[in-house]
């Protein structure tokens, strides 16, 4: 594929028929008036996912088409973002095939980042509507922006999942340079946010522009209700979730130490070092400086930490 655009999607699949024709056409229904590639890589589908790929591919000259061996979904999205770094694009989209994006999905990133010095890494994430496999809306929308996206919030919480995310080429540079792919890193969200935290300007728009899709697969753990997010969220630490975050803060830190303040290294080291004994737990979420963006998310994350739920030893 020549390139045609210096804004570019990227899109991972992985056995999924029941969803990416729609999300397809959802992406190439956008409203961007300079247009866009598309790089997808496929991570050794079994169904029929790539025979769909593979026409898409044929009938649109923005289109190109990656057959990858299974590397799981992180391997899979940093293949892609390296692969689309070499070809000098400015912007990148991420996308999951099983969302839903609204006409001006990419136009509303766009337009929100040029308003920026695009010479600074820059990050751009969207609320979504949360929607049934019809797409059915369900009244409810993804996590809202209350309190600064610093690391001290980036650490332990991402309220702009994959599908939302647009990043900059300073940004993209600054991921690629750094990380090393490890079984501690479990979620390429997070790690994008994380360094766009350290790193430059985080924009946050608060209009959805995305819909996300929930079905039995891919549950995030959102709620309608304080009670029922509150269920969704212990049901995923229970899924070692928070164990998986803290192993990754972690390898983080260390994939990034030397741009690091002393302070934020400071609050990591008591966050890690002091999860060896229930008192320890006690004495340092007394004085942490993390939070979530809601109170009573802060309260449920001192609760969990104080129970060894961050515990990696």
């Amino acid at each position: 594929m020549k390139k045609k655009s210096n804004i570019v999607v990227l899109l991972s699949t992985y056995n999924g028929e029941e969803f990416i024709e729609r999300q397809l056409q959802s992406i190439f229904k956008q409203d961007i008036q300079e247009g866009f590639d598309l790089i997808i890589r496929d991570d050794g589908s079994k169904d029929n996912t790539m025979s769909i790929l593979e026409e898409v591919a044929r009938k649109n000259s923005n289109v190109l088409l990656i057959k990858g061996n299974n590397r799981g979904v992180v391997g899979s999205f940093l293949d892609l973002l390296e692969k689309a770094f070499e070809m000098e694009y400015d912007y990148y989209c991420f996308s999951d095939q099983d969302d839903f994006w609204m006409p001006d999905k990419i136009s509303s990133a766009i337009l929100a980042l040029e308003s920026f010095d695009n010479n600074l890494p820059l990050f751009y994430g969207n609320r979504s509507k949360i929607v049934d496999e019809e797409l059915n809306d369900l009244g409810y929308m993804t996590q809202e922006k209350k309190r600064e996206l610093s690391l001290y919030n980036t650490a332990i919480q991402n309220i702009c999942p994959g599908h939302g995310q647009v990043i900059n080429r300073h940004l993209a540079e600054s991921v690629l340079k750094e990380t090393k792919i490890d079984e501690k890193l479990y979620s390429q969200d997070l790690w994008i946010i994380n360094v766009a935290a350290l790193f430059g300007n985080v924009v946050f728009d608060d209009t959805p522009h995305t819909l996300y899709v929930m079905h039995q697969k891919n549950e995030l753990g959102f709620g309608k209700s304080r009670l029922d997010w509150v269920v969704q969220h212990i049901k995923r630490m229970r899924n070692n979730e928070a164990k998986k975050m803290a192993e990754q803060l972690v390898y983080f830190n260390e994939c990034y130490d030397k741009y690091l303040d002393l302070n934020y290294k400071n609050e990591i080291f008591s966050f890690v070092d002091s999860q060896r004994w229930f008192g320890s737990r006690v004495r340092y979420i007394l004085k942490s400086k993390l939070y979530r963006q809601k109170k009573f998310e802060t309260i449920l994350f001192k609760i969990m930490y104080i129970f060894g739920k961050y515990n990696i030893y």
